[in-house]
């Protein structure tokens, strides 16, 4: 578990992407009362708009940034990657309408990315 978490943070992280892409084409968001004449739009444009941010931005720059260290062949900070991962799957499991939760969630996530991998581009690779 400890090479898969050090070396191998870019297979996890692009699976995550994978599967949450695969999950948004497939499983449907939800109805709204779509007979209402007047506010139904509201509903649709806060969920989607929140609940993909994470998903279209922020996944695809931990995957771009996990693979350049998985090709330079570096190893992350064990502690670090695991927080990561852990703070990448419960920004999906939030509820969607908890709009306050979602960010904190994704900028705790995007934070704790680019110290893992400043520390990383730091350290020496692991076939050194």
């Amino acid at each position: 578990m400890k090479k898969v978490f050090k070396e191998q943070m870019f297979w996890i992280v692009g699976l995550i992407f994978l599967s949450a892409k695969i999950s948004m084409q497939f499983i449907p968001v939800g109805t709204w009362n779509l007979n209402r004449t007047i506010g139904w739009g509201w509903d649709i444009t806060d969920m989607l708009w929140w609940s993909s941010l994470s998903l279209s931005i922020y996944l695809p720059v931990f995957t771009i940034g996990y693979g350049i260290l998985y090709f330079q062949k570096k190893s992350t900070h064990l502690a670090l990657s695991i927080v990561h991962v852990l703070l990448i799957v419960s920004t999906f499991l939030v509820p969607v309408f908890a709009i306050m939760g979602n960010i904190i969630l994704a900028g705790l996530s995007f934070m704790v990315f680019l110290i893992n991998f400043i520390i990383s581009v730091r350290r020496p690779g692991y076939d050194a």
